[in-house]
C-alpha cells in the first residue's frame, strides 16, 4: 500500500492476497460511490458508478472462486450485479451484431472510445484476428502478420457459417 519510490522499493515482498482484493475493493467501493451515473458529450466514456460496480461484481466472483471468499464473496458479487441491472441504465440488446455498430449501446457498461477512421483510433484486426492465410478472403482489411493475440482458423472455423456472432465478431 505504500508507492515505490526507488528500485529498493520493488524488492519488497507480496502482499498477501487477501490485502491485495482488500485495496481493490475498497477503491471499486470508494468509485461507485463518488462516481456520477454516466455522461453526455465529450465525457462519454469515462468510468461510471455502473461500471465501478459491475467490476466488483467481477472481482468478488473471482474472490469467492479462486482467493478464499466463499459464499460471501458470491453473495457481494450478486449484491453488486443486481445493483448495476436495478439501475435501468443497462439492457440486453436484441441483436448480438448491433453491441458491435452501435457505440456506447444500452449493453455497454464501460468499454474504451475507438474510431474506424484511418490513421486513429486502434487497429483490432492487427491485434486479434488470425493471421491470413494463402488467398484467404475473410478478412481482406486486416493484413496483420503478427497479431497480438492471434486466434488459431480453427477457433474462427467452430462458428458455422450461418452464425451471426461470427459475422459479427469477425
Amino acid at each position: 500500500q505504500n508507492e515505490t519510490k526507488s528500485l529498493e522499493d520493488v524488492r519488497r515482498p507480496r502482499a498477501p492476497q487477501a490485502e491485495v482484493y482488500a485495496a481493490i475493493i475498497a477503491d471499486l467501493q470508494a468509485a461507485a460511490g463518488v462516481l456520477p451515473l454516466g455522461y453526455t458529450g465529450r465525457d462519454v466514456g469515462r468510468a461510471t458508478s455502473g461500471a465501478a460496480k459491475a467490476l466488483l461484481a467481477k472481482v468478488y466472483l473471482q474472490y469467492g472462486n479462486v482467493a478464499g471468499g466463499g459464499a460471501a464473496a458470491f453473495q457481494q458479487a450478486e449484491q453488486y450485479a443486481r445493483q448495476v441491472i436495478a439501475s435501468g441504465r443497462y439492457q440486453l440488446l436484441p441483436s448480438y451484431a448491433t453491441v458491435f455498430t452501435s457505440e456506447n449501446n444500452a449493453e455497454v457498461i464501460f468499454d474504451i472510445q475507438n474510431t474506424r477512421s484511418p490513421g486513429a483510433g486502434g487497429h483490432m484486426c492487427d491485434q486479434f484476428a488470425p493471421r491470413p492465410l494463402p488467398a484467404q478472403t475473410d478478412f481482406p482489411w486486416c493484413d496483420s502478420q503478427n497479431p497480438s493475440f492471434g486466434v488459431e482458423w480453427p477457433f474462427y472455423y467452430s462458428y458455422h457459417a450461418n452464425d451471426t456472432r461470427r459475422a459479427a465478431t469477425w
